[in-house]
C-alpha cells in the first residue's frame, strides 16, 4: 500500500473513473424517514440496509460519495468508540457507558457483515488488535479495560505463571 505515501488515494485507483456514479445535487423540499448525512463508506452501507428494509432514506454528501475521507483512509474498521470504555462509564454510568461501548462493537461488526452480504469488493479481512500504552498512566487505563471486560490480556508462550509480566521501558 506504498501509493497512500505518494498521494494517491489507493481505493479510488482500484476503481476505474468512467465506472464512478454521479448523483444530482438536491435542490429543495425533501419528505424521508431517515436522512444521513455523509456518503463515505459507512454512510453508503447504511443507506443501502435501510432502503433493502423497504425504509425510504436520503444520503447527503458534500462532494462524492466515498471519495473524502473514505477513499483516502487506511480501511481499518475498529470495533470500539474513540472513548475507552472507563472513560464512557465514568462519563456517562456503568449501564450506559457498557451499552454505548457495546453498541459501537456491535455496529462495526454489522457494517463489515453488511459489506460482505453486498459483495464489495474492498478485500476486507478481520484480524486482532494490540493495545500498548506507555508510561504508568496508559498502563492503569489498559488493566481498567481489562477488568471491566473490554479487552482480554494476552499471554506469551515465555511468561512464567498465570499473570502477565508487565514491564514498563
Amino acid at each position: 500500500m506504498s501509493k497512500v505515501h505518494y498521494g494517491v488515494r489507493y481505493w479510488l485507483d482500484r476503481y476505474p473513473a468512467s465506472r464512478r456514479p454521479s448523483y444530482p445535487q438536491h435542490r429543495g423540499e425533501l419528505k424521508t424517514e431517515v436522512a444521513i448525512v455523509g456518503g463515505g463508506a459507512i454512510g453508503c452501507v447504511v443507506a443501502y440496509v435501510f432502503a433493502a428494509a423497504g425504509i425510504k432514506v436520503a444520503l447527503f454528501e458534500s462532494g462524492r460519495l466515498a471519495q473524502g475521507g473514505s477513499a483516502g483512509s487506511t480501511g481499518i474498521v475498529v470495533h470500539e468508540p474513540e472513548a475507552d470504555l472507563h472513560a464512557l462509564i465514568k462519563q456517562h454510568g456503568l449501564r450506559d457507558g457498557r451499552h454505548l461501548y457495546q453498541t459501537a462493537r456491535r455496529g462495526s461488526l454489522e457494517y463489515l457483515s453488511a459489506i460482505r452480504r453486498l459483495h464489495i469488493d474492498c478485500a476486507v479481512q478481520t484480524a486482532d488488535v494490540v493495545h500498548a500504552g506507555v508510561g504508568p498512566k496508559a498502563l492503569r487505563a489498559l488493566r481498567r479495560n481489562v477488568r471491566l471486560g473490554a479487552m482480554r490480556v494476552w499471554r506469551s508462550r515465555r511468561s512464567a505463571g498465570p499473570r502477565c509480566r508487565e514491564r514498563q521501558v
